[in-house]
């Protein structure tokens, strides 16, 4: 299980090491090309079920790992991340 730190007032959200591993691969080349996007991510967190991120180049992100094993990237999953970031809805992601 990992964090997705973002802004410096504490937000986090937990997502599996696996879709934190995709997502960080989606964040850094929609920022490459100077993307900006929506990131929602909906948890069964009975405080925040459904919290939204602007991610944009200046975003402060800290990506954390529980047991980071590298893991070959599946293209076709992360294609599809991709679009859905590019869309005007924004990629949703769902927490562990």
């Amino acid at each position: 299980m990992g964090r997705l730190h973002y802004g410096d007032d504490g937000t986090v959200a937990r997502l599996a090491d696996e879709d934190l591993e995709h997502l960080q691969v989606v964040v850094v080349n929609k920022l490459r090309r100077s993307e900006p996007f929506l990131l929602t991510v909906e948890s069964t967190d009975a405080l925040e079920p459904t919290v939204a991120f602007w991610i944009h180049e200046h975003s402060d992100l800290r990506f954390a790992f529980d047991q980071r094993e590298p893991i070959k990237p599946d293209r076709e999953r992360l294609e599809h991340m991709i679009q859905e970031a590019s869309s005007t809805a924004g990629l949703h992601l769902h927490a562990a």
